[in-house]
């Protein structure tokens, strides 16, 4: 009997509690061979240290592919609106184009319009140094009855 208190005294003393699943282990063990855990306490603050650090690269990961995302989507937008813009211009490109022809067309009326004036100036003009000539009165020749 006093063999097996002194065989338990001795276990008590190289046992000791798991940090994590508090069951008895030798003092001297790396890792529990209940639950697998390290005993080491730097170990498991170095692998503490990896799984915050993996937490907080996939929290930026997450937080650039949303970035990226709006950005994709504003990106989108805007190329919608010069699209828009660009059939705008085009339209008023024509209408700008149907001026124009209007314009061309007003201009060369005007110069048709400017030569039968010059030519009705013309045949007044001479048709005036006629009846001075004949001493006709100038109303006849315009066209003008009493």
């Amino acid at each position: 009997m006093e063999e097996d208190s002194q065989n338990e005294q001795a276990n008590l003393e190289n046992t000791s509690l798991c940090k994590y699943c508090k069951q008895g282990i030798n003092t001297g063990s790396i890792v529990c061979h209940h639950c697998g855990k390290d005993q080491r306490l730097f170990i498991g603050t170095i692998q503490f240290i990896i799984s915050s650090t993996a937490l907080v690269m996939v929290v930026i990961a997450g937080f650039q592919t949303y970035l990226a995302y709006t950005q994709l989507q504003d990106t989108k937008r805007k190329e919608e609106a010069a699209d828009k813009a660009l059939v705008q211009i085009g339209s008023i490109q024509k209408q700008m184009l149907g001026i124009l022809a209007d314009t061309k067309a007003s201009r060369e009326k005007i110069k048709d319009q400017e030569k039968l004036i010059q030519a009705a100036i013309q045949k007044i003009s001479l048709g005036l140094c006629e009846s001075a000539c004949n001493n006709d009165p100038p109303t006849a020749i315009i066209g003008v009855q009493n």
